[in-house]
């Protein structure tokens, strides 16, 4: 029986203590709770991409900067659809039964952002990005552009922001190759789009 009471003494103690302790906090503590809710809608995201023709070179031969510019290339068109804005990478994945090495090969860009002709192994490299159902195995993939796309001022509008560009593709000038041996430089233009929020000069 003289063990019980000590245990209850205990207790008592302990439960004293933490009342007091809990009353000492509170008189020394405000808790403010918001009063209105946080709400966070989504918007919708959809970017539209549309091309021409691809690229075919065929029998090409090394030619000069300006010949190069000249030629006919792949033309794309992408417009913001959707109600947030859009981020995008243009790149070029070279599909890995290429022969001809990207140090023989120039690329320039035309369009709503303009790249100078550049040699394409001077591109940097970036991550392959291949879109469902793509069967094709890629050695590499080159960076070529980022740009943006306002958005749409509804979902499925046709309002928003569409941009169009030309990728061309040619043999540089002193490009060291056989003229008694084929080669061949097969590759894929890729768009890969993003949902981003705006810069404070775009909002």
């Amino acid at each position: 029986m003289k063990i019980k009471k000590e245990l209850y003494i205990v207790v008592a103690v302990i439960t004293l203590v933490l009342s007091i302790g809990a009353v000492s906090y509170a008189a020394w503590n405000n808790i403010f709770v918001q009063k209105g809710e946080n709400v966070i809608q989504t918007g919708t995201f959809s970017v539209k991409y549309a091309a021409t023709n691809n690229i075919n070179l065929d029998n090409a031969y090394p030619i000069v900067d300006a010949a190069g510019e000249a030629t006919e290339g792949y033309t794309f068109t992408v417009q913001n659809t959707g109600t947030t804005m859009a981020s995008f990478d243009v790149s070029i994945n070279r599909v890995a039964s290429s022969t001809l090495a990207d140090d023989q090969l120039r690329l320039a860009v035309d369009g709503d952002k303009e790249v100078a002709p550049t040699t394409v192994s001077d591109l940097p490299q970036t991550d392959v990005v291949v879109s469902e159902g793509d069967t094709n195995s890629y050695s590499n993939a080159r960076y070529i552009l980022t740009d943006t796309l306002a958005p749409a001022s509804k979902e499925n509008g046709k309002d928003g922001e569409k941009k169009t560009y030309t990728i061309k593709l040619w043999l540089k000038e002193d490009a060291s190759i056989s003229p008694s041996q084929k080669s061949e430089y097969d590759s894929k233009i890729v768009v890969n789009a993003v949902a981003t929020m705006p810069t404070s000069s775009q909002s």
